[in-house]
C-alpha cells in the first residue's frame, strides 16, 4: 500500500474518532504511531492539519478542506485497492495452460520447467488433454491446440506453425521387421490414436491411398504412441516437430515420405479477458518463441 495512502487513512480515522488515542485503539496501533503517520502526511502536503494551540483535537481550515476532499474518494479507492490486490493474489499470477498430449515432448516439458524457474512469481497450472473444448468453456487461460483455429468459437488465436504427420518407426524396429514397401505396413504393428478415422487415409501424387493394418494397438494419447514408437513397439504417425524436438532423427526413420496425411496447424487459443494480462502475455511470447524457433 502506498505510504501516503496509509497516512491519509489513519488521519481520517483520527477525524472520525475525534482523538489520537481512540484512533490508535480502533487501528490497533500506539498513539505515538498514529501521531507519526499524521505528521508524515503534514510533511508531504506542506500544511498543518490540526491545531496544536488548544487542548483538544480540532482541524485547521486546511485540514478540514483535506477531509472534505478525500473522505469519500478514499473510501472508494480503499475498496478498489483491496479488490485489485485480492484479484492479483488469487488470479493474475496463476496461468492455466492446457495442451494436447502430442505437444508434450521432452523438449516442451524442459521448456516449462525452465520457464517456471525463470518466473518464480507465476504459478503454472498444467492440464494435458486431447478434448477439443472452446477456450472460454474449458476454464483455462491458454491452450496449445493441433487442428484449425476456426474451430474455436471464442477467445483469441495465435498461429504457431503448420505441421504434418510422418510415418515413423525406430531404427531397431526397421531392422527386425520388413518395411521395404508401403504394402509391408499392413503386416506391421500399428500404434494408432483411438477416435481417428480408420482405415488410415494417405495421399500420394494427388490420389487417396487407404491403409488398414492387421495389428493395431489403440492408444488414448499421442504421447503414448510417441513413446511406443521410440521403444520399438511398432509404427505410427508422429508430428514433424515432435521428431525434431527430441532429436528423433537419430532414433527413428521416416518411412515413405511421399505418402502424406493432411497438414494441420499448431496454434494457441487464449481467453479474451486475459490476453493483455502481463503474466499471460509473457507466457504467450515464450510459447511462440519455443514453437517457432
Amino acid at each position: 500500500m502506498p505510504h501516503w495512502y496509509r497516512h491519509m487513512g489513519i488521519f481520517l480515522e483520527v477525524c472520525r474518532t475525534g482523538s489520537f488515542r481512540q484512533a490508535a485503539t480502533a487501528l490497533s496501533l500506539t498513539p505515538s504511531a498514529v501521531t507519526h503517520h499524521v505528521r508524515k502526511l503534514e510533511d508531504k502536503l506542506g500544511i498543518p492539519l490540526y491545531r496544536r494551540d488548544i487542548g483538544r483535537f480540532e482541524l485547521t481550515p486546511e485540514g478540514l478542506d483535506i477531509v472534505n476532499r478525500f473522505r469519500d474518494p478514499l473510501a472508494r479507492l480503499e475498496y478498489e485497492y483491496n479488490q485489485a490486490t485480492k484479484a492479483g493474489r488469487n488470479r493474475s499470477r496463476t496461468v492455466k495452460l492446457t495442451f494436447a498430449s502430442g505437444v508434450g515432448t521432452r523438449a516442451f516439458y524442459a521448456f516449462l520447467a525452465r520457464y517456471s524457474r525463470e518466473n518464480p512469481a507465476i504459478v503454472l497450472e498444467l492440464d494435458v488433454n486431447d478434448r477439443r473444448e472452446d477456450i472460454e468453456i474449458s476454464g483455462n487461460d491458454i491452450a496449445v491446440r493441433i487442428g484449425w483455429p476456426e474451430t474455436q468459437n471464442s477467445g483469441v488465436t495465435v498461429h504457431l506453425r503448420r505441421i504434418r504427420s510422418m510415418i515413423c518407426a525406430s531404427n531397431e524396429y526397421c531392422c527386425e521387421h520388413e518395411v521395404a514397401k508401403f504394402s509391408d505396413l499392413v503386416q506391421a504393428t500399428w500404434i494408432y490414436m483411438r477416435g481417428l478415422p480408420f482405415p488410415i487415409r494417405f495421399e500420394k501424387a494427388g490420389k487417396t491411398v487407404n491403409l488398414a493394418p492387421d495389428n493395431v494397438l489403440y492408444v488414448n494419447a499421442s504421447n503414448i504412441a510417441y513413446d511406443l514408437v521410440y521403444n520399438s513397439v511398432g509404427v505410427s504417425t508422429l508430428l514433424d516437430f515432435v521428431v525434431e524436438d527430441d532429436g528423433g532423427y537419430e532414433k527413428v526413420q521416416i518411412l515413405f515420405p511421399e505418402y502424406r496425411l493432411p497438414e494441420r496447424e499448431l496454434f494457441l487459443a487464449v481467453r479474451e479477458n486475459r490476453r493483455n494480462d502481463p503474466e499471460v502475455s509473457r507466457l504467450i511470447d515464450a510459447l511462440v518463441a519455443h514453437f517457432t524457433r
